[in-house]
């Protein structure tokens, strides 16, 4: 049986797992933007905290369609309407219809549509048109194992 350290001295390269590379990789990167120096970061902090008065959880479950967006289109209404200063997208679908999904994004990036703080929280799957939703949002929370993405 051979050890790491003896294929190393036979000079043979030692195998690497696909995934633990792209780990490792992913892992740099992170690394290196979170050292990266940006003055106009730190010339404006950004509260870790945020304090608001009333919140709304809105659902986007299963397949976006056109049901999809005007239930988006009254629940945001009804959150204005109710006084919430925060709204939070609960996102996990496996993605839709585009138009519908242009529809919804368009809503979540009219100001007078949402409250100052708008949120998307991925609990489990946000994959293509819920991945395009919550980048529409201005901020994004995930569990952690939540997966999202788009081919």
């Amino acid at each position: 049986m051979q050890t790491y350290f003896s294929i190393v001295q036979e000079g043979i390269p030692p195998r690497i797992n696909p995934m633990v590379a792209r780990l490792l990789g992913c892992s740099l990167w992170l690394i290196l933007c979170l050292f990266e120096s940006n003055s106009a970061a730190q010339d404006a902090p950004r509260p870790v905290v945020k304090t608001v008065e009333k919140i709304a959880l809105i659902p986007i479950k299963g397949a976006i369609d056109q049901i999809s967006a005007q239930s988006l289109a009254r629940r945001l209404d009804e959150a204005l309407e109710d006084g919430c200063d925060a709204v939070v997208l609960h996102i996990d679908t496996p993605g839709g219809a585009l138009d519908a999904t242009f529809t919804m994004t368009e809503m979540l990036k009219d100001p007078s549509r949402t409250p100052a703080d708008l949120m998307a929280w991925i609990d489990d799957e946000a994959w293509s048109a819920g991945t395009i939703l919550a980048v529409a949002c201005p901020e994004i929370a995930c569990a952690p194992r939540a997966s999202f993405g788009d081919a």
